[in-house]
């Protein structure tokens, strides 16, 4: 099986991947450029222009990232072409982000720093809200949000879930030991996505770690947010077009929702013109949260890659396979 790997792999993951029987890795630019496409079977990076076409023995495409919104999912199920992604190696840090969102909005840390440029010394605008007894809504249980789960728990928070198929608790993607929650016990409640505004009714605390799909775009729209409380924050770590942005302004400024921290926006790099900038108690980072150690990233991605190779030459089921249909 010829491989060609566009990512910076350790080299210990790559000797391991290349010592299976019958296997070749060969490093490439992250375009392919000189590569004989025709003869690849297994690519570790993103597809060329013009898609699978010109990858004549393509079997396996691993991507090294979550997200699968902008592949062509109906080309590879009609090529029999298995796809697989990084699911499970953003969680730690996705979590610690999450959290710290909730430290942020919980400890009125945007008060305390304001007080602090005005040389003002206030107590009362510094007491920090508990986090202890609070609910989080997590919208979308896979790998980040169990990640979030488990840390909430730890802080004594309530934890409820939103999940398309709730009733399939166990976690049967890759998950890093000590993360995560793999049974699916921690929240409280796991209900289905027309439980959806309930869930919010009761949050303190909104993460929204869903993928970008047909069903989730703009899940976020006037009516979910209010059904929110209105000292809830939200914090988004998904995919952007999840929230209408529009309507999130809207309930920022006229004081319906308590804050929003996000990660993700509709259009990347964010504009500086975008009214986001100046939006009331909203706080944003420039998509960073997955992602707070390279080296740690690329180790464990080696050893999915290299797990996932052992499997397909066996023929197990594969960790980490999107379900095409589903496009997660």
């Amino acid at each position: 099986m010829r491989i060609v790997n566009t990512y910076p792999l350790p080299a210990d993951a790559v000797a391991r991947l290349a010592g299976m029987p019958g296997v070749t890795v060969s490093p490439a630019d992250a375009d392919l450029g000189g590569v004989a496409l025709a003869a690849v079977e297994g690519l570790f990076g993103e597809l060329p222009d013009g898609g699978p076409a010109s990858m004549a023995h393509l079997r396996w495409i691993a991507r090294a990232g979550a997200g699968v919104e902008d592949v062509d999912l109906a080309g590879l199920a009609a090529r029999g072409i298995v796809l697989t992604n990084a699911s499970g190696l953003h969680a730690s840090s996705m979590g610690e982000y999450c959290m710290g969102a909730l430290l942020f909005a919980s400890q009125h840390q945007a008060a305390r720093l304001a007080r602090q440029r005005a040389h003002e010394w206030d107590p009362a605008a510094a007491f920090a809200e508990p986090l202890r007894g609070r609910t989080v809504a997590i919208v979308g249980y896979g790998s980040i949000g169990r990640e979030v789960a488990r840390l909430a728990d730890a802080f004594g928070m309530r934890v409820l879930a939103i999940k398309a198929q709730p009733d399939e608790r166990r976690d049967p993607g890759f998950r890093p030991a000590r993360t995560g929650d793999p049974e699916g016990t921690i929240p409280a409640r796991i209900e289905g996505p027309t439980g959806l505004h309930g869930v919010l009714a009761e949050a303190d605390y909104i993460v929204l770690a869903m993928p970008l799909t047909r069903e989730t775009r703009g899940l976020i729209d006037r009516d979910a947010l209010a059904a929110c409380r209105s000292n809830a924050w939200l914090v988004n770590v998904g995919r952007g077009p999840m929230i209408v942005e529009t309507a999130l302004i809207e309930a920022l400024g006229s004081g319906r929702l308590g804050g929003a921290y996000l990660d993700v926006f509709d259009e990347e790099p964010l504009r500086a013109d975008h009214p986001y900038w100046d939006a009331p108690n909203l706080f944003i980072s420039p998509h960073i949260a997955g992602v707070n150690s390279f080296d740690v990233y690329w180790q464990q991605l080696g050893e999915l890659l290299v797990e996932n190779l052992r499997r397909l030459l066996s023929g197990e089921p594969m960790l980490n396979q999107i379900d095409l249909a589903r496009a997660y």
